[in-house]
């Protein structure tokens, strides 16, 4: 069990210096696709959205593996790209569905806290580190 794969890069944190975008909430991402999608004549209906989720984390599988040498490496790939493409999609099927991505993401952190918490602690204590 590893605390925090090593990636060779450091995140880069909305509102950082190295991005230009101001911080966004989970709220205010799902407000920005909504008008995204407006613009672009509506959402696709739930099934097609779920599709459409898939189909995102496929491309993101399909790029972790070219990346790691495990499928032949095409000429770029950006995993991060797609795993923006996945949070757009993600944050359309959440509206249509009128879900708060921010209370959801709040309580499975909590859950998580809750339920994981102890586990990894005492896996790290066997482990011989605290």
């Amino acid at each position: 069990m590893t605390d925090k794969p090593d990636q060779g890069k450091a995140p880069v944190q909305s509102g950082s210096p190295a991005s230009d975008n101001p911080p966004m909430t989970l709220v205010g991402m799902q407000k920005s696709v909504d008008v995204a999608v407006a613009s672009f004549g509506g959402y696709w209906g739930p099934f097609e959205m779920l599709a459409r989720m898939t189909e995102e984390l496929g491309e993101i599988a399909s790029d972790l593996q070219r990346e790691h040498g495990l499928r032949p490496r095409k000429t770029h790939t950006d995993v991060e790209e797609e795993v923006g493409d996945l949070l757009f999609t993600l944050a359309a099927f959440a509206n249509i569905h009128n879900m708060d991505l921010q209370n959801a993401f709040e309580r499975v952190v909590a859950k998580y806290h809750e339920r994981d918490g102890r586990a990894w602690k005492a896996q790290r204590e066997a482990e011989g580190r605290s």
